[in-house]
């Protein structure tokens, strides 16, 4: 499998729940893999409430792997998004 970069674009909580609190969610995102064009994708994991948070307050940056002959099939690291940007300083 390629390392990669996958960007959240969008969530949809779905309809199935499972013991704990987590749920199924459509997520679509932008795949960026070095050398190649990005492109969009989409999985339905199953997220507890801590992984959602971090979509929406933490980063939106998730580090991925692809496989080399099928780019849609994913591997995303939802436990661990890059840090979101930091803010540029402002000149003293």
């Amino acid at each position: 499998m390629i390392p990669c970069t996958g960007t959240v674009r969008e969530t949809q909580q779905s309809n199935r729940a499972f013991n704990g609190g987590n749920h199924s969610y459509l997520v679509r995102f932008r795949v960026h893999v070095p050398g190649r064009p990005d492109y969009e994708s989409s999985q339905d994991p199953v997220l507890d409430p801590v992984q959602v948070v971090k979509i929406v307050a933490v980063s939106k940056n998730y580090s991925c792997r692809v496989g080399r002959s099928n780019p849609h099939r994913l591997r995303i690291d939802w436990d661990n998004p890059f840090p979101a940007s930091p803010t540029p300083e402002q000149p003293k």
